[in-house]
C-alpha cells in the first residue's frame, strides 16, 4: 500500500512478539546468566508458576512450569521467558524498526546463554483501543462489517460483538480479531496477565477492540538461527500493518488520530 506515516495519536494499546523454541526443560539453570545479561534494560525481575490442563480422552493432566518475567523500571516494556518460548511486549511502540531491536536485543542473550535447538513459532500480534465517544458511529472509525449485523437488531438490544478473520498469507496466517460493544477492556480477554499490559478501565464504555495477529509455524526441523527469525519477523510485519490500514477508515486516520 506504499508508505504508512506515523499516526500522533495512534490508538494501539500494545505489540507483542512471541519466539517459540524446542522445550528446554531444565531452563531454569539458564535464567542467572540471561538475566544478567538484559537487567541494564530490565532491571525488575518476577517469577511465577503457570498452570496448564489438558484432557486426554477421559483423564485430565495438569503440569506446572515456572516463567521468569523480566521488566523495564517504566513498566511499560517486559521480556517473558519459560521452558519454550520468549515473549517481548511493549505498550511504548516506537516505529516497528525500534521494535524488532528490542526483540533481538533480547533474543541474542537467548541464542548465546540457552542455545535452543530447533524454531517452531514466531507471531506478531498488535492490539488497538477505539473509543467511540458519544454521538459517534463505529463506522467512522472501521468498516462497519465488524459492527452489529442488522438482522440482530429486531431481536432486542445486541450487546457485543465478537468476530474473527483468518487469512492465509505468504508467510504463515493472519488472525484478524475484533470484539465490539460496551465493556471496560482495552484489550482481548486471552490476554489478560501479560507483563506491562494496562488493566480494564474502571468504567465500560462504547468501545472496539481490534487484534491483529500474524504468526509463521516451522516445518519441525528449523534452526534456531537469530538472522532467519529477524528476517521472518519483518516478514510479518508488512500483512498486519496493511490489515490495520485497510480496516480503518479514512476519517479516523487524518482527523481523529493525526
Amino acid at each position: 500500500m506504499g508508505e504508512y506515516r506515523k499516526l500522533a495519536n495512534q490508538p494501539l494499546v500494545f505489540a507483542l512478539a512471541e519466539f517459540r523454541f524446542s522445550p528446554i526443560v531444565q531452563i531454569d539453570q539458564f535464567v542467572p546468566h540471561f538475566q544478567d545479561a538484559i537487567r541494564k534494560s530490565y532491571p525488575l525481575l518476577e517469577s511465577m508458576q503457570e498452570h496448564a490442563i489438558q484432557v486426554k480422552g477421559t483423564a485430565v493432566d495438569v503440569s506446572s512450569r515456572m516463567k521468569w518475567v523480566f521488566v523495564e523500571s517504566s513498566r511499560r516494556s517486559a521480556v517473558s521467558l519459560d521452558q519454550e518460548r520468549l515473549i517481548f511486549v511493549t505498550t511504548e511502540y516506537p516505529r516497528f524498526d525500534g521494535f524488532a531491536k528490542s526483540c533481538m536485543e533480547a533474543l541474542q542473550p537467548l541464542g548465546d546463554i540457552v542455545d535452543p535447538d530447533l524454531l517452531l513459532r514466531i507471531g506478531l500480534r498488535y492490539g488497538d483501543l477505539i473509543r467511540i465517544n458519544e454521538g459517534e458511529k463505529l463506522d467512522e472509525y472501521v468498516d462497519p462489517y465488524f459492527g452489529y449485523p442488522k438482522l440482530a437488531e429486531p431481536l432486542g438490544t445486541p450487546e457485543h460483538q465478537k468476530d474473527e478473520v483468518a487469512i492465509r498469507t505468504g508467510v504463515g496466517r493472519l488472525l484478524i480479531r475484533s470484539l465490539y460493544g460496551i465493556n471496560p477492556l482495552v484489550c482481548l480477554p486471552d490476554l489478560q496477565g501479560i507483563p506491562a499490559l494496562p488493566k480494564p478501565d474502571a468504567e465500560p464504555s462504547h468501545r472496539i477492540i481490534l487484534d491483529f495477529d500474524h504468526f509463521w509455524i516451522g516445518d519441525g526441523a528449523a534452526k534456531f538461527d537469530l538472522s532467519r527469525i529477524e528476517d521472518i519477523l519483518h516478514k510479518l510485519h508488512e500483512p498486519a500493518r496493511e490489515a490495520f490500514w485497510r480496516i480503518t477508515t479514512k476519517e479516523a486516520k487524518e482527523q481523529k488520530w493525526n
